[in-house]
C-alpha cells in the first residue's frame, strides 16, 4: 500500500547560488580596486585573497544547498523500507539521489556520489525487491 501522505521535498533556498555571485563579483572588484588605487603589487597581494575567499564563500554555500537534499533522499530511502513495492517512490528517491550526486563532486570535478551507489542503496532499502513485471513468455 502506498504511503498515505504525498512525499514532500524540503524546500531549497536560492541565497547560496546568489551568494556565489555576490563574492565572485567582490572577489573581482576587489581586485580591480587594488589595482587601480594601490597599482601591479597590491593587486598582486589582493588575488590570493579574492579567490580563497570566494572558494570559502563557495563551499559554504554547497554545503547549505546539499544539507535539505540528501535530508530528501534519506527520508525517501525510509519510507521505501516502508514500503519497498512501491515503483514511484523508487523513481522519486532514484530522482532525489540523481539531484544529490549533482551537488557532491571531489577536486577534479567528478561526482562522489555515482548512479551505482545511488541504485545499490535503492535495492538494499527496498530489500532487493525487484518490482519489475515478469517477462512475458512467447507462445
Amino acid at each position: 500500500m502506498p504511503p498515505m501522505t504525498p512525499f514532500r521535498r524540503t524546500p531549497r533556498p536560492a541565497w547560496p547560488v546568489q551568494t556565489i555571485v555576490a563574492a565572485s563579483v567582490v572577489a573581482v572588484g576587489a581586485v580591480v580596486a587594488a589595482l587601480s588605487f594601490g597599482g601591479f603589487w597590491y593587486g598582486l597581494l589582493t588575488l590570493p585573497l579574492a579567490i580563497v575567499a570566494w572558494v570559502l564563500t563557495a563551499w559554504f554555500c554547497l554545503t547549505r544547498l546539499r544539507a535539505p537534499v540528501y535530508a530528501d533522499y534519506l527520508r525517501a530511502l525510509e519510507l521505501l523500507r516502508e514500503y519497498p513495492g512501491d515503483v514511484e517512490l523508487q523513481q522519486l528517491a532514484l530522482e532525489i539521489g540523481r539531484e544529490y550526486a549533482s551537488l557532491t563532486f571531489d577536486l577534479s570535478g567528478k561526482p562522489t556520489y555515482t548512479e551505482t551507489a545511488i541504485q545499490n542503496d535503492i535495492a538494499a532499502a527496498s530489500g532487493g525487491k525487484d518490482t519489475r513485471p515478469p517477462p512475458e513468455q512467447a507462445p
